[in-house]
Formats: structure tokens, sequence, C-alpha cells
């Protein structure tokens, strides 16, 4: 990795004060499938609700527990100890 790159792109990056433009066409509907359950359950909550903001109807379900992804537009995966249920997890067929 060029460390003298990701400083330099640092240096440049936005403070974080960011102002959250409204939706321009709320006529479009989006679904986010939201893995969540021991082993996905590492979110931010400013993220899932910046994505209702913007008319995202987010719809929770359980890789571990569920027998079906949820019919959404997307499918948000976020962190948490994958790796401790990954012998579980790779047994999973989820259609």
């Amino acid at each position: 990795m060029d460390l003298n790159s990701v400083l330099s792109i640092s240096k440049k990056s936005h403070s974080g004060n960011y102002n959250v433009k409204e939706r321009k066409n709320r006529n479009i509907k989006v679904s986010i499938g939201v893995a969540y359950d021991r082993a996905f359950n590492f979110y931010y909550d400013e993220n899932l609700k910046l994505l209702e903001h913007y008319g995202a109807e987010i719809k929770y379900f359980s890789p571990m527990e569920s027998e079906n992804i949820p019919d959404v537009d997307g499918i948000y995966i976020g962190g948490g100890f994958p790796e401790v249920y990954a012998s579980d997890l790779e047994k999973i067929k989820l259609y």
C-alpha cells in the first residue's frame, strides 16, 4: 500500500460536516434488506436513518434463521462476527 498517497488523500478529505439534501424524486420507492442477527449486528444507526430519510423501506432479516431473503431492491450486510459463525453460515442456502 502506498501510505504516502493515503496520507495525501486524507489531507484533502472533507471535514465531515455534510449537508443532507432532500431527495428530488420521492415517487421512487426502494426497499433495503438489512441482515441482522447474531452474526451480523453492527451498524451505525445514522446510516440506517439516512436510508430511511431518503425514502428507503428497511426490511430486516436474519441470514442465520431466515429461509429466504426478503423481496428487496438491495441488501445491506453490516459488521459483526460472521467469522465466529462461518461454519453455520456456509451451510445456509438463501433463495
